[in-house]
């Protein structure tokens, strides 16, 4: 990827200035993520939370997704309206469920 990034910035980089750059990245990477945990440390937001959120925001993409590689009359408004009904079916129970 850094390949393909930085090259695209400067294309006559050399090998060892894209493997810098890739360091760079990770470097980079790994300062804001721990910033980012301490942050959600700090505000007591636990990985019960993200696991429960995660489901929530992906999990109702699922019955589109399902419908579109089962059924050759999947339409684009059917999808989206199914994606946007799970989404807000899964918003308000787990709303109901604390």
């Amino acid at each position: 990827m850094t390949d393909q990034i930085y090259a695209d910035i400067k294309p006559s980089a050399t090998d060892a200035q894209i493997l810098r750059a890739g360091h760079y990245c990770v470097v980079g990477f790994a300062i804001f993520m721990a910033a980012f945990g301490s942050m959600l440390h700090g505000v007591k937001i636990d990985l019960g939370f993200i696991y429960n959120m995660t489901g929530i925001f992906t999990g109702s993409a699922l019955p589109a997704l399902i419908a579109t590689f089962f059924s050759t009359r999947q339409g684009s408004l059917a999808a989206v309206a199914s994606i946007w009904t799970g989404f807000f079916s899964a918003v308000i129970t787990w709303v109901c469920s604390v």
